[in-house]
């Protein structure tokens, strides 16, 4: 029969990207005094916070950032570390003052954009109508007792880290010789759990093995508890050496003596 061939060598290897989050909370107390007093385009800024190495600050512009933001608050996370190029994820949120947390509906931005600082002096990404300023000074959840608090979650993508799979080892297995081995069981004795007695020699052998090979070893071997040496009688050595060899053979020699 022809051997099947080999399958070929499979390697594996996996891509993750590095990341590295970070949350930072700003807090804007008396905010109507900010309100109508720097004009569109002023900001109010947080405190520079860390996040995959990288310096950033949030931006809450009051009264817009822009002319085309007028009559809305406008907010952008900044990148502050110069002359480099950062990818993130961001999400920015009012949080409500009741639950601590931010609820369903709340105003929010968030995206995966390229911060760099490379080329020009700003960096910065968010949304410039983030909520009409009519509607977060009318509404009891987002400015309670004169107070804003912004919330954002920043992750920072780095490059991707690619391992390597550990090889599979290869094992080869010894050519199948079922026949040798049991006779090499045989020579030995090694593992035998039955002794014959045949005159004045003694035979090693294995039950399993007798009692795989033949119907009438199973009857009287298999199944039961024998202890000590088994005589075989009006059996001579060399027939019982011939008779214990071709047991462990697919096919018996020929006999030219009888038992």
């Amino acid at each position: 029969m022809a051997s099947q061939p080999r399958p070929p060598a499979t390697t594996t290897s996996t891509c993750t990207p590095k990341t590295a989050p970070g949350r930072h909370v700003f807090q804007i107390d008396g905010y109507s005094l900010h309100r109508g007093f720097g004009g569109t385009g002023k900001f109010v800024q947080s405190a520079a916070f860390t996040v995959g190495g990288y310096s950033w600050c949030l931006r809450c512009y009051p009264d817009g950032a822009s002319k085309d933001s007028r009559g809305h608050v406008s907010v952008f996370l900044r990148l502050v570390t110069r002359n480099a190029k950062a990818r993130a994820l961001y999400d920015i949120r009012l949080v409500g003052r009741t639950t601590g947390s931010s609820p369903a509906p709340a105003p929010r931005t968030s995206g995966s954009r390229l911060f760099d600082t490379t080329n020009s002096g700003e960096a910065v990404w968010g949304r410039i109508l983030f909520i009409k300023a009519s509607e977060l000074e009318a509404s009891a959840e987002f400015l309670r007792g004169d107070r804003l608090v912004i919330e954002c979650d920043v992750t920072v993508i780095g490059e991707p880290l690619v391992t390597e799979a550990a090889k599979p080892v290869e094992v080869r297995m010894p050519p199948s010789d079922l026949t040798g081995d049991f006779e090499k069981l045989l020579k030995t004795g090694e593992g035998a759990d039955m002794i014959f007695k045949v005159e004045d020699e003694y035979f090693f052998a294995h039950r399993v093995v007798l009692g795989a090979r033949s119907p009438v070893f199973c009857a009287e071997l298999c199944g039961t508890t024998i202890e000590g040496a088994q005589q075989l009688r009006a059996c001579s050595p060399p027939s019982s050496r011939r008779c214990f060899v071709s047991s462990t053979r697919t096919r018996c020699p020929p006999w030219t003596t009888s038992v």
